[in-house]
């Protein structure tokens, strides 16, 4: 259902299998979803947009509803307490690293960090998950593979089936949006910049498809299994939720150090005033960030 209009519309914008993590995850959404100023509000709403994303593809009744809510709640009320802290630590790291520039090998140690976050908070939700996951209906089940067949065609027409010059063109407006969110808007040259690095890197969109796939048969698999398992059993399904989870953000070390130097590339482009936006701008969220906990 979508969140504002109540509509069972699906969204358009790109989707992963690992819902449960990337939807739950209540900072980065923050962070993608709003300016510093709008920060507390998007925060606070999270769970509730959270409970929208995730119904989109389960279509929850009455009862789940109620579960789901309650545990996104409850997560939110944990995340709040024990990681926002230590979120906005990062970010004053970030904001540093922002104004006298960094390696490759720094961009790696900060990414590693920060996934750690995230581990934290996917280890807090999955045991909330199972028990949900476990009462899907076969229709329900039907609902999200036919949701996830869907996202995945649209994936498909967007990045692989597309021309190579529509494919740059996609990646190039996702990549610039996310630039100027922190550097603010880039020149002309900086544009031609930032596509001459995207088009020289080793992204091939079929092999990040094929990771896709395979991250959704793991959870389709787990998904499976969870609606066999008893009661007794489902600590070892949250567990194996966290497995699969695990597994699914394994990078080949080349690829890894490939998108940290990327990261490096597309900083040494920006002019000084541009890096200063960005060190300020990752400043600000911090200290909005400890304004909320403090709350």
């Amino acid at each position: 259902m979508n969140w504002l209009s109540g509509s069972k519309t699906p969204h358009t914008g790109r989707g992963t299998w690992h819902i449960i993590a990337r939807k739950a995850s209540v900072l980065g959404a923050a962070l993608l979803l709003s300016g510093c100023g709008l920060l507390s509000l998007a925060y606070n709403q999270l769970p509730n947009l959270s409970y929208w994303w995730l119904d989109d593809y389960f279509d929850f009744n009455t009862a789940q509803s109620t579960q789901v809510r309650n545990g996104l709640d409850a997560l939110a009320l944990w995340h709040k307490q024990n990681e926002l802290q230590p979120y906005a630590t990062l970010l004053d790291q970030a904001s540093t690293l922002a104004t006298n520039g960094f390696t490759a090998e720094q961009a790696c140690q900060w990414m590693d960090t920060a996934t750690a976050r995230v581990d934290a908070l996917v280890a807090q939700a999955a045991p909330l998950a199972v028990p949900v996951m476990a009462s899907l209906t076969a229709a329900q089940l039907a609902h999200y593979q036919g949701y996830i067949d869907e996202r995945n065609e649209q994936w498909q027409d967007e990045q692989l089936r597309a021309s190579p010059q529509d494919q740059l063109a996609f990646r190039l407006e996702r990549s610039l949006k996310q630039l100027e969110r922190f550097y603010g808007r880039l020149s002309t040259e900086q544009q031609a910049q930032v596509s001459q690095l995207l088009a020289s890197s080793s992204y091939q969109a079929s092999e990040a498809f094929e990771r896709r796939t395979a991250n959704q048969a793991r959870l389709w698999a787990w998904l499976q299994a969870v609606q066999q398992a008893p009661v007794a059993n489902h600590g070892a399904m949250a567990q194996g939720l966290l497995d699969v989870w695990h597994t699914s953000k394994q990078w080949p070390q080349a690829r890894r150090l490939q998108w940290c130097e990327q990261v490096v590339a597309f900083h040494d482009i920006m002019s000084p005033a541009q890096r200063q936006t960005a060190s300020e701008t990752l400043a600000a969220y911090a200290q909005d960030l400890r304004a909320i906990a403090s709350k």
